[in-house]
């Protein structure tokens, strides 16, 4: 029978001497998604964490909606993440939780810098769309400013997620070419070389899209003796129907309300601390806001 070790591509072969430790930190840059089943109700996919496991997950992105970033600033947010290896990497609880908070925190305070920029764009483009002259793109793109800033206030949680607690089964993509040392990836921080985890999970190649979900990377890391998952989330979380379907925003705001309601530990996690899609725009010298790489 074939074993998860035997889709690992051969590049990546001399990982099994990875010392994974008990604790392994993710960076996530890729699309994010979340996935909302067949039938009537709000039915989102979840899975339960497995026995021996805590998840601490550092969500940017607001449930339902897009994360813009600036593409230049994926490698400093990765920097900061390096930065606090050692602590994210603790045998104490506390000490890890503290580190997370600090880089979330830092990395909430940079986005918070940008929102002037981010309101610049929507002025700007809200004239172009006054006077009918908007492209269909830049259209999509005010929206997606639009709701960013309308719900900011909602994103960078840090929650954590104890063994036999649901927890949503994000589904985490890219389409390969895009993939970079720190972009449009799942990296593994504190490991020798740059270990792309969809990468090494999933068998890939050049061309074409690759995908995994949250379940499997935590049933994977599980078989590596991992006792405690950080992530750094900074893909979107945009909620999308498993039969292709699409949803009106009036139904994606049903279930994000859904995951916040009393009882309901999707979003909040067993221990709350107070601490996109993912949609990267380019500046260019024509117009400052419109070259963009999209994370649905």
């Amino acid at each position: 029978m074939m074993s998860i070790e035997d889709t690992i591509p051969k590049r990546y072969k001399f990982a099994s001497s990875v010392d994974w430790g008990k604790t392994v930190v993710l960076f996530i840059t890729t699309h994010g998604q979340i996935i909302k089943q067949p039938g009537e109700g709000q039915l989102l996919e979840t899975f339960v964490v497995p026995e021996g496991i805590t998840v601490k997950r550092a969500l940017v992105s607001t449930p339902g909606e897009c994360n813009i970033v600036f593409q230049k600033i994926v490698n400093s947010y990765s920097s900061l993440v390096s930065r606090f290896i050692r602590e994210l990497k603790s045998d104490h609880s506390m000490v890890q939780n503290q580190a997370i908070e600090i880089v979330l925190d830092a990395i909430k305070k940079f986005d918070t810098k940008l929102i002037a920029e981010k309101e610049e764009t929507i002025s700007d483009l809200s004239k172009q769309e006054k006077e009918g002259t908007i492209s269909e793109e830049d259209a999509v793109m005010l929206q997606d400013y639009k709701t960013y800033i309308q719900q900011f206030d909602k994103a960078f949680k840090f929650n954590i997620f104890d063994s036999g607690q649901p927890m949503l089964n994000k589904k985490y993509s890219r389409e390969n070419p895009t993939a970079t040392r720190n972009d449009w990836v799942i990296k593994v921080m504190g490991v020798a070389g740059d270990l792309d985890l969809l990468e090494y999970v999933k068998t890939q190649t050049r061309r074409g899209e690759s995908f995994i979900t949250l379940e499997h990377i935590v049933n994977y890391l599980k078989e590596k003796n991992a006792e405690t998952i950080i992530l750094f989330d900074l893909s979107c979380s945009n909620i999308v129907s498993s039969t292709g379907e699409e949803l009106d925003q009036r139904e994606v705001r049903m279930l994000r309300r859904s995951m916040y309601d009393s009882g309901n530990n999707l979003v909040i996690g067993g221990k709350t601390r107070k601490q996109k899609r993912y949609k990267k725009y380019k500046k260019n010298k024509k117009n400052k806001k419109r070259s963009r790489k999209t994370r649905k």
